[in-house]
């Protein structure tokens, strides 16, 4: 009796350990791309004055004023958003929209329906060629969308009140988005 519990736990440690063995080993974090890594500069001025900082996001990159812009991470009806908000002026923002699994025409469609402005016409809206609308108070917004290599369609928004002194930054912040691959 003694040598079948002693072959039970020797069978059973040898088990474990090939087991063990098999598991390949995990990164716990997930390696961080830098700007070099991505042919990009650390910081640049942007078309309108600002010097501005990379942001290496999930799938993309581009250049973020480095004062006077505060990140929020959101979520609306389930679609997650990077939202940099300026700090001097609180309807002027720009977001990455995270659509997954979707094509360029889907979540094109699926922003101008769930945003609150209405757009004058719904083609277009590549990058370099944004689509524009306008809310009930006048104010604006402009978008593009790029479909990326892993199932993640993003919409690069920007938001801005008609007589807002932010539109150049906005527009120049959003035409330095690239998708990473």
């Amino acid at each position: 009796m003694k040598h079948k519990c002693w072959a039970l736990v020797l069978a059973a440690a040898l088990l474990t350990g090939c087991a063990a063995q098999e598991t390949p080993p995990q990164s716990s974090q997930k390696e961080k791309l830098t700007a070099k890594d991505l042919g990009r500069e650390a910081s640049v001025e942007l078309d309108s004055g600002e010097t501005a900082s990379l942001h290496i996001g999930e799938e993309y990159s581009l250049y973020i004023p480095v004062e006077g812009w505060t990140l929020e991470l959101e979520s609306d009806d389930g679609i997650p958003h990077d939202t940099w908000e300026c700090d001097a002026e609180e309807d002027a923002k720009i977001s990455i929209y995270h659509y997954a699994g979707v094509s360029f025409a889907v979540a094109r469609d699926r922003y101008m329906r769930d945003c609150e402005y209405l757009f004058s016409c719904g083609l277009g809206g590549e990058l370099g060629d944004p689509l524009s609308g306008t809310d009930d108070d006048g104010d604006l917004c402009q978008f593009m969308v790029a479909e990326g290599i892993h199932g993640t369609t993003y919409v690069i928004a920007w938001e801005y009140p008609a007589d807002s002194a932010y539109e150049p930054t906005l527009t120049a912040m959003a035409n330095t988005f690239e998708l990473i691959e």
